[in-house]
């Protein structure tokens, strides 16, 4: 562009420097005037084509990049599980199959150890079942749906932790009912194969509930001083130099003596931490020394028998019985236990004595006292005493075989043939008899079918079993 103004300018250089005459000042006025029309013209294309360059290099650069385009990023979709959410029973085993038959507790016995009370139960198979927690903690229940009872149920009189255990029938099964003297927890739970031969055993272990400790109250902080008002609200506060330092406090270190419940407390843990290592004179020592400072301390007393009873030691256990039957009169195990040696003994009187002695609770309350009371008062004669008080008994539990077995023992010493019968029928339509008691109370039968009178059997093996 530059040039072509260059050519202009020389053009016209020239043009001015050459003299013309008129005709010719005629012919260059009109030279002129074509030659500015020619600048014009050639001015417009010169711009039409940098109109057509700029064209060309925008179709360039349109073509070589892409069209800026938004795209809508799509989120990745978030796997969903249509698998159907499964139900876990905690203590349910595999059910049986239907064609195996019921599943028979031939076994059931209990472990006391310290102050855990392990349970055992042994099944020709293994059965399905459901461990229930009720009574706020007092009561288990094992539901056994295709369960059937074969073994007798243990005396629960040695143990302290379990007031009673029972058998109970319904639809398509039957439930075992443990009941404890105070809220406990169960752990433990296992269902495993009999060494040796066909069967499962099913245990778990009952303790007592930990008592919690006392929540610390802290007392409240001093209320905040209000500000003043009147005069001394516009007191500047005093500087530094002004206000007297803070009173030293003196701490004084004093020893924590512990009260002699706490000592009692801290003897006891100690006994039964000892008899877990197996150290059994040291426990022994701890336990004997917590009971002197509390002889009413049931947990020290309970181990303390728990580990003279598996040393041997019988008469020394009967001695702590005697002592806390005084110490604890509403502790019913160590009365109804210490009665039971007793009755082993021979001294029927005593026997009596204890069991009747006050504070005495309801049967519903305390039913192995008051079947222990039944033996002793059917081994002294009473018939009618016992019979009054199996009566008592079996009014709210009338599935206990062995306690139908006893009424009709009284009755027959009391001459009742027609009711003794009955009861000994009772008996038998129950489960909970072993194979010995069934044979007896056959027997018992076929002699009143025999006989219309019969003198009473009390001194018999088959009565001692059944207490």
């Amino acid at each position: 562009m530059s040039l072509i103004n260059q050519m202009l300018n020389d053009l016209d250089k020239r043009s001015s420097s050459r003299p013309l005459s008129g005709s010719a000042l005629r012919s260059g006025v009109a030279v002129v005037a074509d030659r500015r029309k020619g600048r014009r013209a050639l001015w417009a294309g010169m711009f039409v084509v940098l109109l057509a360059g700029a064209g060309v290099v925008w179709f360039l650069q349109s073509a070589s990049s892409p069209p800026d385009v938004k795209i809508a990023e799509q989120a990745s979709p978030v796997p969903v599980s249509t698998a159907p959410e499964e139900m876990v029973a905690i203590s349910q085993a595999p059910a049986a199959a239907v064609d195996k038959g019921p599943a028979t507790l031939d076994n059931l016995q209990f472990v006391q150890v310290a102050d855990q009370l392990q349970v055992e139960m042994a099944f020709s198979r293994g059965p399905a079942y459901r461990l229930l927690r009720g009574e706020q903690g007092r009561q288990l229940v094992l539901e056994l749906p295709d369960g059937a009872m074969a073994a007798s149920l243990p005396d629960t009189a040695a143990l302290p932790l379990l007031q009673r255990v029972a058998w109970e029938r319904g639809g398509g099964g039957g439930r075992l009912v443990f009941t404890f003297s105070q809220p406990c927890r169960y752990d433990e739970l296992t269902l495993s194969e009999v060494t040796g031969g066909g069967g499962q055993t099913l245990r778990f272990a009952v303790q007592p509930e930990p008592v919690e400790a006392p929540l610390l109250v802290l007392s409240e902080a001093p209320p905040v001083a209000e500000p003043l008002a009147g005069p001394a609200a516009g007191r500047q506060k005093p500087s530094l130099a002004e206000v007297d330092p803070p009173a030293i406090q003196e701490f004084v270190r004093q020893d924590v003596v512990p009260t002699p419940r706490q000592r009692v407390e801290n003897l006891s843990r100690d006994g039964i931490a000892a008899l877990r290592k197996g150290r059994h004179q040291e426990a022994e020592t701890a336990l004997r020394a917590a009971l002197a400072g509390d002889p009413g301390h049931i947990q020290s007393r309970d181990t303390l028998m728990h580990l003279l009873t598996g040393q041997g030691r019988q008469g020394e256990v009967k001695g702590l019985l005697a002592e806390g039957a005084r110490e604890v009169p509403r502790h019913l195990p160590y009365r109804v236990r210490f009665a039971r040696l007793l009755i082993e003994e021979g001294t029927l009187s005593q026997a009596r004595e204890e069991l009747l002695r006050e504070p005495r609770p309801p049967v519903a309350e305390a039913p192995d006292l008051f079947a222990m009371l039944a033996t002793v008062y059917q081994r002294e004669g009473q018939y009618e005493e016992a019979a009054r008080i199996y009566r008592e008994l079996l009014a709210f539990r009338p599935e206990q075989a062995v306690w139908w077995m006893g009424l009709g023992i009284a009755l027959e010493g009391t001459s009742s043939i027609d009711t003794a019968r009955q009861a000994y029928r009772q008996a038998l339509s129950r489960d909970g008899l072993s194979a010995g008691l069934q044979k007896y109370i056959r027997q018992r039968l076929a002699v009143l079918g025999d006989r219309g009178t019969q003198a009473p059997a009390v001194s018999m093996n088959a009565g001692r079993e059944a207490t």
